[in-house]
């Protein structure tokens, strides 16, 4: 254990080496392989959840290859997409592990919350979405709610023919946004944000 996992309190070690115990299984990481990860994912990972699971060493190793950070933070991140860990665990579990913080110098906590139709950052509504007419906006915000907001991720849409989409998607996703941008990575095959 490193010395900075040490440092943290005795029921905060507890939690996360609970959520390593229910991810770190078969079961979890081919659940995690065929409900959460997008199939560009798959295909990066070697597109064989056998190889990929023993290559990069179980269900958090998967999400750390993939979505980068701390290996603290794919436990965390992992379970959470497995629904293992509810919402206010994971959000506590990352503030505790001091991993909220973003690779940037300021605080970007950015929540979806589709019931409403709202992308908040820190708390504050940047974005609203109506509901049940914007498909693949809402497709968009939906995985990277569920993805815990990486930094970059596969496009979530399903395939098309339509080379265009994933840039026009973002272009509207992007009118009447406030203090965040999304970009299309300019391959055609994935999409990323970041705070203005």
């Amino acid at each position: 254990m490193s010395e900075q996992l040490q440092k943290l309190p005795s029921h905060v070690r507890e939690a996360l080496e609970t959520a390593k115990l229910r991810i770190q299984n078969p079961s979890g990481g081919e659940f995690l392989w065929e409900r959460v990860l997008t199939s560009g994912e798959r295909k990066r990972l070697g597109g064989r959840f056998e190889l990929a699971y023993q290559r990069y060493g179980g269900t958090a190793g998967i999400w750390l290859h993939l979505r980068g950070g701390t290996p603290q933070r794919a436990i965390v991140d992992s379970a959470h997409a497995l629904n293992l860990l509810s919402d206010t665990d994971w959000r506590w579990l990352l503030r505790e592990l001091d991993e909220s913080r973003r690779s940037t110098d300021s605080i970007a906590e950015l929540e979806w919350r589709s019931d409403l139709g709202e992308l908040r950052l820190n708390g504050e509504v940047v974005r609203q979405v109506r509901i049940g007419v914007a498909k693949n906006l809402i497709a968009i915000l939906d995985a990277f709610q569920e993805c815990a907001w990486p930094e970059q991720m596969d496009d979530p849409l399903p395939p098309t023919t339509d080379v265009n989409r994933l840039r026009d998607t973002v272009k509207v996703l992007n009118r009447g946004l406030q203090r965040i941008r999304f970009f299309a990575d300019g391959t055609g095959e994935g999409i990323r944000w970041k705070v203005l």
